[in-house]
This record gives C-alpha cells, structure tokens and sequence, in this order.
C-alpha cells in the first residue's frame, strides 16, 4: 500500500495510467469502453454524477458511492439528486460479481483481501481521473454506500482513512475481520451510521456494539435508527444532506 498520509488526487494522476472510461451524466450521456491499465488492473466500470449547475470554479465535495447488492454502479445517478441536486459530484463503482442467477448487470461485492486490494487501485484511479475532468475538493471526498455496498464502504473507510473527510453508511453490516489499524487517522473523522432495522433484520444491540468500536478507535459517530417495513430514501437524503453540509463545511447549503 502506498503513503497512509495522501490521496490519490493529492498524488495526481500522473501516477496512474488512466482508463478508456464509461461515464454517465445526467442530460449529457457519454459512454465508453473499459479498457485494461498497463499494470494489467481492469478499468474501473464508474458512473459519474454532476450537479445540473455545476460550476467549473467551485471544488466540489465527493460522494463515493457503493451500490447495495443487486444493484450497478449507476445507482450513484439516483441516489445523489436525493441527497442534494446541487451540493456534491458523485461516483459509483461497479461491484466485481454478478448476482447469481440474475440479470448480468444485477452486482454483488466481495470482502476478500484480493477483491479490496483490486477495489483500492480502481479506486484511486478513478478518483485521479475525476479530478482532472472536474473540480473536485479533496479534503471533502465522502465514502456511502447502502447494504452491502455500505458494509464494503465502511470497510474502505477503515482501510482507507486518508483518502476520506467522512463516511455515510446504511445498513452496514460489521464484518468479523474488520480491523482498526490505523490509529490516530480515525480520530474525530464523522461517521453517519443509519440502521433501518425491519428493512435488513438487523438488531439494535449489534448497532450499538459496532458504533461503541467505532468511537473507541476516535470515529466521531452519529447514530440513527429508524423501525420501518421500507426504505425512505427521501427521508434519509435529506437528513445525511443536512449532516454532511454541517460536518463538511459547518452550515447547510441548497438543499
């Protein structure tokens, strides 16, 4: 692994080869092939969110989406106008397996070591590819996810502290191998852990165990719980709209 102590866009892109690259913009599709990198690591498969008034001289903050399983890359397009339309870019990553027995482009993620070392270099690529095309804060790059793609950015977001200002996770489930390693990066970085318990079966107990980890380890956690049948995305956007432009920038922008 490389510096603990920079991101990849703080590195620039010059260090990577940069990917043929598939992205998709709200009123402005452009979509391309992915190609291999000379290191023989497959190009990311992206999507890529760009608020409809996006301004050229603002750094935006990032949101680093991971899709729930069954889902693709593209769910990033849907779920980022329900945050906010105007405040963030966003990006979305494709999982790595099919759903079994469902449609080709239905995703699920691996946590194997192998899996997150490949997802670590695609991400770094695609975020020095995104700088380049766009002006990106990089001190306020995000990593969320829902289900799965929640329990794996959790996972990145402890792999991964220096790359990431806070974390948005619903419905992350705690992994037995999870690891706090790196000590002293994690301390007072915001985590918004979401728990929609009827909609995944989870319990509040194994919550609160993992949340009570999270802070030993200096995470500065805010908790919220809600007892629905379904999920309320609307309700949920706003509400990690409103946290994030707190914990970002310390007021509440356009919502």
């Amino acid at each position: 692994m490389s510096d603990r102590t920079e991101s990849p866009i703080d590195r620039g892109s010059a260090v990577y080869s940069q990917p043929q690259w598939g992205t998709y913009v709200p009123a402005l599709v452009e979509e391309g092939a992915s190609s291999t990198l000379d290191s023989g690591v497959p190009a990311a498969h992206c999507a890529v969110y760009t608020p409809r008034s996006y301004e050229s001289g603002y750094a935006y903050p990032l949101v680093v989406w991971f899709h729930d399983e069954g889902g693709d890359e593209r769910d990033v397009l849907s779920w980022l106008p329900q945050i906010s339309d105007q405040n963030y870019l966003g990006i979305g990553l494709r999982a790595p397996l099919p759903v079994t027995n469902g449609l080709p482009t239905r995703r699920r993620w691996s946590t194997s070591s192998g899996y997150l070392d490949l997802l670590e270099d695609e991400l770094a690529v695609s975020l020095c590819d995104l700088a380049d095309r766009l002006n990106v804060h990089p001190e306020r790059i995000v990593v969320a996810g829902v289900g799965q793609g929640a329990t794996v950015a959790l996972r990145m977001l402890l792999r991964r502290p220096e790359w990431f200002a806070a974390g948005v996770c619903l419905n992350a489930d705690w992994l037995p191998d999870n690891r706090l390693e790196w000590w002293g990066q994690y301390t007072g970085k915001p985590l918004w852990l979401g728990h929609a318990q009827d909609w995944r079966l989870l319990t509040s107990r194994s919550a609160i165990q993992s949340s009570k980890l999270l802070r030993s380890g200096g995470f500065d956690v805010t908790q919220h719980f809600d007892d629905f049948d379904e999920l309320r995305p609307m309700a949920l956007a706003r509400e990690v709209n409103n946290w994030l432009m707190h914990r970002l920038i310390g007021e509440t922008l356009i919502a």
